[in-house]
């Protein structure tokens, strides 16, 4: 899949999420709603004031500064009410701000771009992942699920390696097709993302409960063969109960030793 593909395809489906919640039925169209509020402002003032006005019934309403102010107030106080809505509501993550301009009677909504974003990372990471279930994953040799792991890190950093971790982690992916991606992720040939490919490595081998993803997360810790992973390398020799993995990752721990000469 070409990036022009994987962008068309990012950008329709965060499309399609935002018109989704504009569908629910706390984003239907203020007007009607507002109307009403307006139409009991304007009836009451036209009441109060009906012993001020000519006999005629014909006789225009003069509006004055109190139910211009009113009217504004309305308004406002509706809007509000519709973003205090929105922001409770889990399925309008986006929306992080609302503005209503000063000078302006027309109100603004003002969308987080970052947490769209953080969905289309995340499609992106499963589609690679259901990819790899049809591909011959053999050890150490470069294919399309690693060459698509190592751009969206390169493109998106820490969204792409936390969408990675919770597919790992969540056990949302085959342990074997896991095992493959941790030692990917640090075998890249980019230095982009060395800290955040390591602590995400480190919280893999600390947290998942398959031998599987554990021996990836190792083999993928010896090959960024950074030093400051050797406490989390010597935490999980500690608590690993199958003994052909900590044997091997004593190994990655005697490598890193090394490697400060120590």
């Amino acid at each position: 899949m070409t990036n022009a593909t994987q962008n068309t395809d990012m950008a329709i489906e965060a499309g399609a999420h935002r018109r989704a919640v504009l569908k629910q039925p706390w984003m239907v169209a203020p007007a009607e709603t507002t109307s009403r509020n307006l139409d009991k402002i304007v009836k009451h003032k036209s009441e109060s004031d009906e012993s001020k006005q000519s006999d005629s019934p014909s006789s225009p309403l003069v509006a004055d500064s109190d139910l211009v102010e009113n009217i504004h107030q309305a308004v406002l106080d509706y809007y509000q009410g519709l973003v205090n809505e929105m922001l409770q509501t889990s399925d309008f993550k986006f929306l992080t701000s609302y503005v209503v301009s000063s000078d302006s009677s027309t109100p603004t909504l003002d969308y987080h771009s970052s947490d769209v974003e953080a969905q289309s990372v995340k499609n992106e990471v499963e589609r690679l992942f259901s990819l790899a279930t049809f591909i011959d994953l053999e050890p150490g040799m470069a294919n399309e699920f690693s060459d698509g792991l190592e751009q969206v890190v390169e493109r998106h950093g820490t969204k792409a390696l936390d969408a990675i971790k919770r597919m790992i982690l969540d056990e949302e992916t085959a342990s074997s097709i896991a095992m493959e991606a941790l030692k990917y992720i640090g075998n890249a040939d980019s230095v982009s993302w060395h800290d955040e490919r390591r602590l995400m490595l480190e919280d893999c081998l600390r947290r998942s409960h398959s031998a599987w993803v554990r021996d990836g997360a190792g083999l993928g810790l010896s090959s960024l063969d950074n030093p400051r992973s050797i406490p989390a390398i010597e935490r999980a020799v500690t608590n690993e109960s199958s003994k052909a993995l900590k044997e091997d990752l004593e190994l990655v721990l005697k490598q890193l030793k090394r490697t400060i000469g120590a």
